[in-house]
């Protein structure tokens, strides 16, 4: 599961095959269910996590907390930057 691009398929270009698909779905699967979980405890932070995924804000519930229960999400409602911009834990600024 670990090393995805070493799983790249070499006579494909711009493929990646059937095994980084499937570990890719896996991890937006698992964020998007951290995210859920995490909303009582961390609201402003699972609410940006689930809005970068794009996560449907009446499919954020218990109901939809389980693999494969929520197959309409993967367009970010919020933009994604760069750099620092956007990201959901920025490094802490640093005196040294």
């Amino acid at each position: 599961m670990s090393q995805p691009w070493d799983k790249t398929l070499d006579f494909a270009s711009g493929e990646p095959g059937e095994e980084v698909d499937r570990i890719v779905y896996q991890t937006c699967e698992g964020l998007r269910i951290a995210g859920i979980l995490l909303q009582p405890y961390m609201p402003n932070k699972a609410k940006m996590l689930l809005d970068q995924l794009g996560v449907d804000e009446e499919r954020r519930t218990f109901e939809y907390c389980a693999p494969g229960r929520d197959c309409t999400y993967g367009v970010p409602m919020i933009e994604l930057g760069g750099k620092y911009n956007g990201v959901l834990f920025p490094p802490l600024s640093s005196e040294e």
